[in-house]
């Protein structure tokens, strides 16, 4: 397979009702309030963090890869179509494994665009 260090960062992408909008460092201000709820985080991990946190958070993930090069990071953030407004963010992790790409794929999305009447849960 091709070296992953060749691959291009994450283009913009358009589906139907969102677009995905390459990441970067300055999503976090808007993001933060949107990812700021505890109980979305029993599901993904962690704790809600502070804009700053967020903001380091996305420059390490908008660099692309890993810092060892063995992993390329595709990151977006997920906009609706009709109003531009920020719901989410999609991250697939591609990896080289012995001459097999591979790619993982995770997806986050704010509670409020979810619907408050679906809680987020851990997969058992």
């Amino acid at each position: 397979m091709g070296n992953l260090g060749d691959w291009p960062d994450a283009p913009a992408l358009l589906g139907r009702q969102i677009r995905l909008e390459p990441l970067r460092a300055e999503h976090a201000q808007e993001m933060a309030p949107l990812l700021d709820d505890p109980d979305l985080h029993v599901f993904i991990g962690g704790r809600p963090a502070s804009p700053a946190e967020l903001q380091q958070r996305y420059r390490r993930q908008a660099a692309g890869r890993s810092a060892d090069d063995v992993q390329r990071w595709l990151n977006w953030i997920v906009r609706r179509l009709d109003d531009g407004r920020a719901i989410g963010t999609v991250q697939a992790t591609v990896a080289d494994e012995a001459g097999d790409l591979t790619a993982a794929v995770a997806w986050v999305v704010a509670t409020p665009i979810r619907g408050s009447d679906t809680p987020a849960r851990p997969r058992k």
